[in-house]
């Protein structure tokens, strides 16, 4: 994981805008994905809005 792609927070986890860039895909198409990854207790989203944030559970 890149330092630069990660965002200082208490737990930790990944920026939406970091994994955009990186897996090079649309913010909308992600944020499909990590709604469904939410719903099935995959992720924990943090924020909401162009601040949100996801972490593992």
């Amino acid at each position: 994981m890149h330092e630069s792609a990660t965002r200082r927070s208490p737990a930790p986890g990944w920026a939406a805008s970091a994994i955009t860039r990186l897996a090079g895909a649309s913010r909308n198409t992600l944020k499909q994905h990590f709604r469904a990854l939410v719903e099935r207790g995959a992720l924990i989203q943090h924020g909401s809005g162009r601040g949100v944030w996801y972490g593992l559970r």
